[in-house]
């Protein structure tokens, strides 16, 4: 596979990712809101109720936190700096963006800072 087209799957599928993540954080924000507007005076229901909206704080983190990933390694292709790590500049090989495209840095300088 030429660079071109590993760039422009590596672009379709931040793009997949970054919509899928998008939508998985409005269904949240629905949810969230839902459980305001929900009054309980059960309260086993209160606790239920807020365990839940902590939750759901904890799961929009998470989320947050992958978008934005997704997001600058969208902004690395469009400078033309995607693969390369950004500890030590060397190549992310091809297996690792394969199996996580926003990856921004290679496994060595993963697993040392």
């Amino acid at each position: 596979m030429n660079t071109l087209s590993t760039i422009e799957v590596a672009r379709e599928t931040l793009l997949r990712k970054r919509d899928s993540l998008l939508k998985r954080r409005a269904g949240l924000h629905s949810d969230q809101e839902e459980l305001m507007e929900h009054h309980e005076t059960d309260v086993p229901d209160v606790a239920a109720d807020v365990t839940s909206a902590r939750l759901l704080d904890r799961l929009d983190d998470v989320e947050r936190t992958e978008l934005e990933r997704v997001t600058r390694a969208l902004e690395r292709l469009d400078v033309g700096l995607y693969g390369r790590c950004i500890v030590c500049k060397k190549q992310i090989p091809q297996e690792r963006l394969r199996a996580l495209p926003e990856a921004d840095r290679c496994a060595s300088c993963t697993n040392s800072h």
